[in-house]
């Protein structure tokens, strides 16, 4: 999963993307394909994470791609020099 190395520094081992594919997959059948997930499969994977009670990594993937804390993008991305 090329967002997990992005994000995080480090790859998902196949057996761990295989685990969620197929977590994402019990809730949304199209979520998940061979390729990885799509839009709606990366929501229900971030709406997994909250649920857990594991709100920083949902943080910090959104601050990776240039979210503020009030949930709008970046200025500085939005608008660069």
């Amino acid at each position: 999963m090329d967002a997990q190395k992005k994000c995080f520094g480090k790859d998902l081992s196949t057996a761990d993307l295989e685990d969620i594919k197929m977590i994402i997959q019990r809730t949304s059948a199209s979520a998940a394909t061979d390729r990885g997930i799509n839009e709606k499969g990366f929501i229900l994977l971030n709406r997994l994470f909250a649920e857990k009670g594991r709100h920083e990594t949902t943080w910090t993937i959104l601050r990776t791609f240039h979210y503020t804390d009030s949930l709008s993008l970046r200025d500085d991305f939005l608008h660069p020099r």
